[in-house]
C-alpha cells in the first residue's frame, strides 16, 4: 500500500481496487472529468510499481466503469461486475461507491484474475 501511495498520478477523482471491503489497494488509478481524456494507474507486480495508460478515452468516467489499462510490461482490466452499489453501515455520502469487481493483469505471458472490491470517487 506504501508503494503505491507515493505514486504520482494526474487526474482530479480517484480508484482504487481491493481484495477485501476497506483491504490495502492492489490498484489505483486517477482521471479528469473530461471525454477526451484518458487516465493514469499504478500496480504493484514482482516488487516493483508499474505505471499504466488507460486504453482509449473517457477520464474518470470511463475508469469508474471498468477499464485496460496498460504500460511497463502489463496489462490490467478492471471488470466492474455488481450492477448495484454495496450497501453501507454506516451510510455514509456515497460519493465513494463501492461495487464487486474482478481485477485480471497479464505479464509476461501469464494472466491472473482477482475478485474484489472498485471504488471511485473524490
Amino acid at each position: 500500500e506504501t508503494d503505491l501511495q507515493q505514486v504520482s498520478l494526474s487526474g482530479e477523482l480517484a480508484c482504487s481496487f481491493s481484495r477485501e471491503q476497506g483491504g490495502a489497494p492492489l490498484f489505483v488509478g486517477r482521471g479528469d472529468v473530461v471525454d477526451s481524456a484518458g487516465a493514469t494507474g499504478a500496480i504493484k507486480i514482482e516488487d516493483r510499481v508499474r505505471t499504466l495508460q488507460m486504453e482509449g478515452t473517457g477520464g474518470f468516467s470511463a475508469l469508474s466503469e471498468g477499464a485496460t489499462l496498460s504500460g511497463d510490461g502489463a496489462t490490467v482490466v478492471i471488470d466492474v461486475t455488481g450492477e448495484s452499489p454495496l450497501p453501507e453501515d454506516p451510510q455514509i455520502a456515497e460519493e465513494s461507491p463501492r461495487y464487486t469487481a474482478s481485477l485480471t493483469v497479464r505479464v509476461d505471458g501469464t494472466s491472473a484474475t482477482v475478485e474484489g472490491f472498485y471504488e471511485c470517487g473524490p
